[in-house]
């Protein structure tokens, strides 16, 4: 099990900005699709922290798991891949920025390639 530095996760905010970037999604869309004005997406774009709540809004919103706005699915797989067997599962913990509590991640190693 992995657990990751508090310095190794990445802003929710710029993990946001680059999954919309990733979907062509603007951010009017994702507000549309949320139900809230465009200025309130750029408060949450622009926020230190946000409630767990918003952030299971923008990840349904998305179409993403929660874990995903905390952490890119590219890292725990290339972290993860070199280590496991066809048969092995990987967990890798991530601390989430506003309530401090941690999240269990956990793949399949044939789920990797």
């Amino acid at each position: 099990m992995i657990i990751m530095a508090k310095s190794e996760i990445i802003p929710t905010s710029f993990r946001i900005k680059d999954i919309l970037d990733e979907r062509h999604i603007t951010q009017a869309q994702l507000a549309e699709n949320m139900g809230v004005t465009a200025s309130a997406v750029k408060q949450y774009l622009n926020a230190d922290s946000l409630s767990t709540s918003t952030l299971q809004k923008i990840a349904n919103s998305l179409g993403v798991a929660l874990w995903q706005l905390l952490v890119s699915p590219r890292e725990i797989i290339e972290e993860a891949k070199d280590s496991l067997s066809q048969d092995d599962f990987r967990s890798t913990i991530i601390v989430c920025p506003h309530c401090k509590k941690e999240i269990e991640v956990r793949l399949q190693a044939s789920e990797l390639t």
